[in-house]
């Protein structure tokens, strides 16, 4: 299966197009249903946890979870990135997906989420149920290590964020 990596653009007449800027060769039976899942997605091909400042990505998926796409939504500093809803969903709708997941990497390699990562999930569960793209989760990215915050977000069992170690599946 191949993913393509995307990128707007403004053309001349000042409107945002979404363009292919590279593409990702995947298992044809690669699914994002779970964090350990996506985190060890977005680790083997996107690298998250060697990067040395913050970094957004949007993954668009279809309606069985398999991936449609992969957009980079900000790109920060140390210990900061800023995005918007707006960029979020403008991609997700140009590239067709039904539903999505956000990652991002902390580079001190903790993957406790902070404040405003809560906050952006609250805000993107939010816009996805307007926008009928439901959020699957937040995925936070550190040294070996991912932190799932939809769950949490959305209500469901738990309180805090578990920082969980790549191979550990939480069965």
């Amino acid at each position: 299966m191949v993913v393509p990596k995307y990128k707007t653009v403004m053309e001349e007449n000042k409107q945002n197009v979404l363009v292919k800027e590279g593409e990702y060769q995947l298992e044809e039976d690669c699914v994002l249903d779970r964090p350990i899942k996506i985190s060890e997605f977005v680790c083997n091909i996107l690298h998250m946890e060697e990067l040395a400042e913050e970094y957004i990505y949007v993954i668009g998926l279809d309606t069985r979870l398999k991936p449609v796409g992969v957009s980079e939504i900000g790109h920060g500093s140390v210990d900061a990135c800023l995005s918007s809803m707006r960029s979020i969903m403008m991609r997700l709708l140009l590239m067709g997906a039904c539903k999505y997941v956000l990652v991002h990497n902390h580079p001190s390699g903790d993957a406790t989420p902070s404040r405003a990562d809560i906050l952006m999930t609250k805000t993107a569960v939010r816009a996805g149920e307007l926008m009928d793209i439901p959020l699957v989760d937040h995925i936070v990215i550190g040294d070996k290590v991912y932190a799932a915050i939809g769950d949490i977000v959305k209500g469901r069992n738990r309180k805090t964020a578990e920082v969980r170690e790549f191979g550990d599946t939480g069965i």
